[in-house]
């Protein structure tokens, strides 16, 4: 007679089976457990939905997985840890100018959060307030680029820049936003900062724009 099926559930030191009627699935990845058997995290999503990224010396591999950031070593191909805070679907990282060893990251919750990827944790939160689609940076640390919806529509994107501020507290509102284009792709292969940051190009539809950020002028 064959055996029904079990996983095992990592709590603490042991592992605990568990038939997999225990758990029902809620969106967003959160899990309803009936019984004594509670459910401490879950998520994660496929690693190549979102372009990975390297270490500035190559030593490390970062890629986004659902509402987490993985960390993998390039010479043991190992995942090191998982950078978890954002509360919603991770949807661009980029290294910080400043330090190779730090990671900016947006997500669909509004926020873009300072990273120490190497230790695992949260340096600072940026709170944008508007669901964010795409991150970009430039020479320059103290401004990025972001993709979010636009106003009230959610079939609308704009292209926006957002001043981060200096601030000594860990969480901080970004009040300096500019938008740079209206109704852009929501892809974020569809944009990209040029060399040295001294331009951003978009592109929607059969057009090509390409905006000069020093001079502030568009060309089609």
């Amino acid at each position: 007679m064959a055996l029904p099926h079990f996983r095992c559930l990592a709590l603490g030191a042991s592992a605990i089976p568990v038939s997999p009627h225990v758990f029902s699935a809620e969106p967003r990845g959160r899990m309803v457990t009936d019984g004594e058997v509670r459910v401490l995290q879950s998520g994660g999503s496929r690693i190549n939905l979102r372009r990975a990224l390297f270490s500035k010396d190559g030593k490390y591999l970062l890629c986004v997985s659902g509402d987490a950031i993985k960390v993998f070593s390039t010479a043991t191909d190992e995942c090191l840890h998982a950078l978890w805070s954002h509360r919603d679907l991770v949807t661009g990282i980029q290294l910080y100018p400043n330090n190779p060893l730090q990671l900016l990251s947006c997500s669909l919750d509004g926020t873009i959060k300072l990273w120490d990827f190497l230790d695992g944790i949260v340096i600072k939160t940026f709170l944008i307030e508007r669901r964010l689609f795409g991150l970009y940076t430039s020479a320059s640390a103290d401004c990025v680029y972001a993709i979010c919806q636009g106003g009230s529509s959610t079939r609308r994107f704009d292209l926006i820049s957002i001043k981060l501020p200096k601030s000594t507290a860990q969480e901080c509102k970004a009040t300096q936003v500019t938008v740079l284009f209206t109704d852009v792709h929501s892809s974020h292969k569809c944009t990209a900062v040029g060399r040295e940051g001294e331009y951003i190009v978009t592109a929607r539809r059969h057009t090509l724009i390409v905006y000069f950020l020093k001079s502030k002028e568009t060309f089609r």
